[in-house]
């Protein structure tokens, strides 16, 4: 298993409070040195996540260590920079912005919880106006709706495939994302896109690349790839505990002047289940303790586990033939095939296309190739022009 070293030289959390501490300034230096000794937020490392899986990038050899518990073996901070950090947070007000809109509209559905200590009752309801338990409306404000707190839709596939997250919201029969879009989405999403807007002048100091925000802006016309993909594996997991939804309405806001338009997408399960299939591989792997490949061949992600003392009985040249012979993606030997094909035999799937005999389908569907998730080149549900409605 070939683990390329992550290159040194990145500060840790110690150094970055220690150099922001000798800042002399009013407001940034002590709020960046509260940022860095703040508690980051729990998450589930022992579960799979939506936002990872629908991932053009996605390590199955890191995912697979971080699920099992290995800890990485590389020195390198995993908290954000003082300017990331204050990036994420504007994308969170954002959010919680368009939630209250909703709210107030009447419009928003999920799980809510009520605000009283001696109640704190979760239930599911569209903008409810008081706790159906205890009653209680205590509007903070008189402009409010309601002061109930909103908790997001949230999916707990745990069991069938080591899933657990949540989604923006439910809007009638739709799931609803919204998304923050600043200038760095767009360079990672659709570089071209951001290349076609992007303009090299000539100034008093020499070259300077200029960016044509406004016709930025009118290009994005459809949701992103790897944004449909997520919301997808939203719908398929809300349809299998009961949710009725049968689409996905994304909502999109420039940061830099808070322009807003919407796409509404009809749910396509030929999106979600590629990943679906990813999770059970995955999770078969990690119930078996059979290590997938890295599809790169070894990368940053997985390079931070170099050295675990983790599973060293499938160390290089002792792993089992069958596990490194994955297919395209790195994938381990599927699950169910290990009792069905001998040692040295080439799997079914990979013979003779996928086996209509097997019984763990997601939604009632043939298993798809779980080699990941749709490539960015894909056409991902295109919207015809036009189809983005500006707000």
């Amino acid at each position: 298993m070939k683990i390329t070293r992550t290159k040194p030289g990145t500060k840790s959390d110690l150094r970055r409070f220690l150099d922001a501490s000798k800042v002399e300034t009013v407001v940034t230096g002590p709020v960046e040195r509260y940022l860095l000794s703040r508690k980051e937020k729990d998450r589930r490392e022992d579960i799979l996540h939506p936002s990872e899986l629908c991932k053009n990038d996605l390590c199955d050899l890191a995912v697979y260590y971080r699920v099992i518990g290995a800890k990485p073996t590389s020195t390198e901070s995993t908290k954000p920079s003082f300017q990331l950090q204050r990036i994420f947070d504007q994308g969170t007000e954002i959010h919680l912005k368009w939630q209250a809109y909703l709210t107030g509209a009447g419009l928003l559905e999920g799980n809510w919880q009520c605000p009283s200590t001696s109640c704190s009752n979760v239930f599911w309801a569209t903008s409810p106006m008081e706790c159906p338990r205890c009653k209680h409306v205590g509007l903070a404000q008189p402009e409010q709706r309601t002061n109930m707190i909103y908790r997001e839709v949230g999916f707990d596939a745990e069991k069938s495939h080591l899933i657990r997250g949540h989604a923006d919201g439910k809007i009638g029969g739709r799931i609803l994302e919204i998304k923050s879009m600043g200038v760095g989405t767009i360079r990672v999403e659709a570089p071209a896109l951001l290349a076609t807007h992007s303009h090299e002048i000539e100034t008093e100091w020499g070259k300077k690349t200029i960016i044509d925000l406004d016709g930025l802006w009118k290009g994005v016309k459809r949701p992103f790839n790897v944004h449909q993909r997520q919301a997808h594996l939203y719908v398929a997991l809300a349809k299998m505990q009961g949710i009725d939804v049968d689409g996905v309405v994304f909502l999109y806001e420039a940061k830099w002047n808070q322009s807003a338009k919407e796409f509404v997408v009809p749910y396509n399960p030929g999106i979600a289940e590629p990943m679906l299939e990813k999770a059970l591989d995955l999770k078969h792997a990690i119930e078996k303790r059979r290590p997938p490949s890295c599809p790169r061949g070894g990368c940053k992600e997985c390079g931070r586990y170099e050295g675990t003392d983790h599973n060293k009985e499938h160390s290089d040249g002792e792993r089992p033939k069958d596990a490194q012979r994955g297919g395209r993606g790195g994938r381990v030997l599927s699950r169910g095939d290990e009792e069905a094909v001998p040692a040295g035999a080439e799997s079914a799937e990979a013979a003779d296309g996928p086996d209509p005999s097997r019984t763990r389908q997601p939604l009632g569907a043939r298993r798809r190739s779980a080699d990941g998730a749709v490539r960015a080149t894909d056409r991902v549900g295109r919207l015809p022009l036009g189809a983005a409605r500006g707000l």
